[in-house]
């Protein structure tokens, strides 16, 4: 699907298209919690900011495939690429804990009587607005056309499993019954050049956390200078 120098182009937090800096940091971090944890489609669309657990570093997944839940690491990237989201503004900061992580502010009307006025307009978003957004930031910063949401799984997948050689933790990363299903979505364990290959994947992406890290601790030292 993509080129391990092609995923390590997305580590990178740099804008390389025409797009606000609030939609850059929402599609940025899209990208990078959909490679970085196996989340399919609907477990990204149907995710609370509740479900995210920053002190722990992990992500609570709620009636997966199968009606099953599971608990995914967040690695640093990830934590990151969602802190510089919510200090965007894309989500509204009015929004409750336990409204979507991710969606949009199209006209729409709740059908429940009980939700508030201020988030009728905040909504989950479907299969194909988050492919679209994931299509366009893959293809500008990388150059890679037609790479689908639902491709980055089997990305992250194949991955992993050549960065740290363990099917049974993959398996249970990514909430498959059989073992059988994860070797489907990652392949088997590809020869030392390209395992080798994989563990530079991921100390490009620990690279790349630190950057943002810099960039959101700045950001919070400047709020408590004029707080």
């Amino acid at each position: 699907i993509m080129t391990d120098e092609e995923i390590i182009k997305l580590w990178e937090y740099s804008r390389n298209y025409r797009s606000s800096d609030a939609g850059f940091a929402r599609n940025y971090a899209l990208v990078i919690l959909m490679l970085t944890t196996g989340l399919r489609n609907k477990e990204v669309l149907d995710l609370r900011l509740s479900d995210v657990d920053f002190s722990e570093n992990e992500i609570y997944v709620h009636n997966g495939k199968g009606r099953k839940d599971r608990i995914v690491d967040m690695p640093d990237i990830c934590a990151a690429a969602l802190e510089n989201y919510l200090n965007s503004g894309v989500r509204p900061s009015y929004l409750p804990d336990d409204d979507y992580l991710f969606g949009t502010t199209a006209e729409h009307k709740f059908g429940n009587a009980q939700a508030s006025a201020n988030s009728e307009r905040w909504h989950r978003g479907t299969t194909a607005w988050l492919s679209q957004l994931v299509e366009t930031h893959v293809k500008n910063q990388t150059g890679r056309d037609g790479v689908r949401s639902h491709d980055l799984r089997h990305l992250f997948a194949r991955v992993t499993l050549n960065a740290t050689g363990n099917l049974a933790e993959l398996q249970g990363a990514m909430g498959h019954t059989s073992p059988v299903v994860t070797e489907r979505y990652s392949g088997r364990l590809m020869q030392r050049r390209k395992r080798d290959s994989a563990r530079a994947v991921l100390a490009a992406r620990d690279k790349a956390a630190e950057h943002l890290r810099s960039i959101n601790q700045a950001r919070r030292d400047v709020i408590r200078l004029f707080a």
